[in-house]
């Protein structure tokens, strides 16, 4: 079926530049001749919302009102850019930056602790049995005034759509 195939092609880009913004945020180094790992990092986050633009409306075709509503509860992606939408801002109206921290800001009460698969380009020795706490610089963005961790907003959003495909995909 076209529609699954396309969209998981979409789902698929997005974990691609997902795991590229990873990657300049691990090493903190450039990727390209361009050499500026945070404008490399921007760009990575524009086209990362793009892919998940792209594969909700693809999966319009399926469900126009389930999907509606799946991008009315998340309008810091979705809305219009005047109205706080990162993707159209980014493509319509203006650039959205990146930045670094140190660290983001700690959460009240609740400590944070991410496991996630290291990028294959960056993958060394593996040691098993064994832990590495590393504590590293942040690629950030802003959102609704908050700094939010560009890598984990868009790894818990795609997660998000991910579900919502597989219910469109399952069901029709």
């Amino acid at each position: 079926m076209l529609i699954t195939k396309d969209v998981n092609f979409k789902l698929e880009e997005a974990s691609f530049h997902i795991e590229l913004l990873y990657l300049i945020q691990k090493s903190r180094k450039s990727l390209t001749h361009i050499d500026d790992p945070l404008k490399e990092a921007s760009y990575l986050f524009s086209a990362i919302l793009n892919a998940f633009f792209s594969a909700t409306e693809i999966l319009k075709g399926k469900n126009k009102p389930l999907v509606a509503e799946f991008k009315c509860s998340h309008p810091e992606i979705y809305a219009r850019a005047k109205d706080g939408g990162l993707r159209n801002k980014t493509v319509h109206t203006e650039h959205v930056e990146v930045k670094y921290l140190n660290k983001l800001p700690p959460t009240r009460g609740i400590v944070v602790l991410r496991f996630s698969e290291s990028p294959k380009l960056s993958k060394g020795e593996q040691s098993k049995g064994v832990v590495k706490l590393r504590f590293e610089r942040v690629i950030y963005v802003t959102i609704n005034g908050n700094s939010v961790s560009a890598v984990d907003f868009c790894t818990i959003h795609l997660s998000k759509l991910k579900c919502l495909a597989d219910r469109l995909l399952e069901t029709h």
